[in-house]
């Protein structure tokens, strides 16, 4: 049977084909959306030469948790385990955005296992509840996984995915950029031609596409001519997470204070210990409780600095950049928030405003507003209708930078934010394997 996967930042969602069309399958109790997070439980005892022997927490890696347990935990669940007890396991969010990252071999090799459980996971639930077998998909990906790492990681990020959707029991495999799978979404729904700017605006990456619509093209073989220009980078909900928490909350765990020999505290723990996006980054926070309990005591704000030990002992860096995310969202639609951050100080709460938001990510809106700018102008085409997909599409400020940056007239047009691509995937795959 045929299907779609959308292996999200955010999100994995999957759509099976059926007499009337694509449809998204429910995967979880609540419905087809599968938050892209992971907790892999660390054990205990280590069983050597037939006695136990405790394993030290501090040291035990992600890969000996992974060799050591088969237990990956996904979505929701995951969640609520890191909840209870976030230092007994290794919790991360959207190992889409690793795929492409200029990581170790040892690093790429764990992610690999993780993303093909993950995979295999989402194809065992829509198995479950459509009482089908799915071995032929179509999969998307971003426009660019990442720019650093350039076209070679872009291939290597697509390999991955292959390799891990094999080992996941997927037979036929094809691939197609996310804007593209939003654009035939929408034109499932048209009555004539059109030129439409799709922005497709996730968690991780901003995707940009201009293509050309209509009712007689859907199964109409190759549509590459259809796609008059690309444009995609890796920024997303997460980037205006990361910055609103550096500006706004760091300062209450030491950034921009001094230790008493005149020394700025120093950036690279803070950094770290918010880019809960970046496990690199996270093992060296993980690995730095001498270096902070050190720097409490030469801190002329020992206070503050202490804020970042407990964060450090009880694993609170993901609730803390998830406190950024909330805060967001809710000055999307109010002037102010009194943000509580007790589970780390129960006397710290703070006022934050929209300004504050806005100062904060105004340089990832321009880069947002830029890649859209970016699809226009490589197109050359005039644009009939803009449709806005993704999670942080949402944001009424990135509307409006979306908005700025090209300066057109035509209709903005939403479809189901968080199930475009997943739809459009399934509708191309349907074509593409009948056409095979």
């Amino acid at each position: 049977m045929i299907c779609g996967l959308d292996f999200g930042t955010s999100n994995c969602s999957i759509g099976a084909w059926e007499a009337s069309g694509p449809v998204l399958v429910p995967i979880t109790a609540d419905g087809p959306y599968m938050p892209s997070v992971v907790y892999v439980k660390r054990r205990i005892m280590a069983y050597e030469s037939g006695a136990a022997a405790e394993r030290d927490y501090s040291s035990q890696t992600l890969a000996d948790a992974i060799h050591d347990t088969s237990q990956l935990i996904f979505g929701e669940d995951a969640i609520r385990e890191n909840n209870l007890a976030p230092g007994e396991g290794f919790y991360f969010k959207s190992p889409k955005l690793f795929l492409a990252s200029d990581l170790q071999p040892r690093y790429i090799e764990v992610f690999t296992k993780v993303i093909t459980a993950m995979i295999a996971k989402v194809r065992e639930c829509a198995e479950a509840k459509m009482k089908q077998k799915y071995t032929t998909v179509a999969i998307g990906h971003p426009v660019v996984y990442s720019s650093v790492t350039g076209a070679a990681g872009n291939r290597r990020a697509l390999d991955i995915m292959e390799k891990s959707a094999q080992d996941a029991g997927f037979k036929d495999i094809t691939f197609l950029p996310e804007p593209f799978a939003a654009a035939l979404n929408y034109e499932m729904g048209t009555t004539r031609e059109e030129v439409i700017l799709v922005v497709d605006v996730g968690g991780g990456t901003t995707d940009c596409a201009v293509v050309r619509v209509g009712p007689g093209r859907a199964f109409g073989g190759a549509r590459d001519k259809d796609v008059l220009s690309y444009a995609g980078n890796r920024i997303g909900g997460v980037d205006l997470d990361f910055h609103l928490a550096w500006q706004s909350l760091m300062p209450h765990f030491g950034k921009g204070t001094l230790t008493k020999d005149g020394l700025p505290v120093p950036h690279p723990l803070l950094i770290n210990a918010i880019s809960v996006n970046d496990f690199p980054a996270q093992e060296r926070f993980r690995k730095s409780g001498a270096e902070l309990r050190e720097l409490v005591r030469l801190a002329k704000a020992p206070e503050k600095v202490a804020r970042l030990v407990t964060l450090w002992e009880q694993t609170l860096q993901f609730r803390l950049v998830r406190s950024a995310e909330l805060a967001k969202v809710n000055l999307s639609s109010t002037e102010r928030v009194d943000l509580s951050l007790d589970y780390v100080d129960p006397a710290l709460i703070f006022p934050l405003t929209r300004d504050e938001l806005m100062d904060a990510i105004d340089g990832d809106l321009n880069r947002i507003g830029a890649l859209a700018r970016e699809a226009v102008q490589l197109a050359g085409a005039k644009i009939d209708q803009i449709f806005l997909t993704g999670g942080t599409s949402r944001s009424p400020a990135v509307v409006q930078a979306i908005r700025d940056a090209i300066n057109l007239d035509a209709p903005v047009l939403r479809g189901d934010d968080f199930g475009s691509v997943t739809v459009g995937l399934t509708q191309y795959a349907k074509g593409f394997f009948q056409m095979a």
